[in-house]
């Protein structure tokens, strides 16, 4: 099973080649768990003090980023 984070509009399009490369594809795999970790991450640090702006910014940088990286993947192996 997919983690819950990839069920958003982002990859709604994407969704079954995201299934199939999920259960098959190791580096694929670990990119969407880490792309799991940053929004986790990001959502833990959302509720903490300002002083932790700039960790939620890296956060919300890198879950943007791999977010195109999964969705390029996905594409050049659909």
């Amino acid at each position: 099973m997919i983690p819950q984070a990839l069920n958003t509009l982002q990859f709604a399009k994407y969704m079954e080649a995201i299934k199939m490369l999920y259960k098959v594809d190791d580096d694929f795999k670990t990119l969407c768990d880490d792309y799991l970790i940053s929004k986790t991450s990001l959502e833990k640090i959302k509720e903490k003090s300002v002083e932790d702006k700039q960790r939620e910014l890296e956060y919300r940088r890198l879950a943007l980023d791999l977010e195109k990286e999964i969705i390029e993947y996905v594409t050049k192996r659909s």
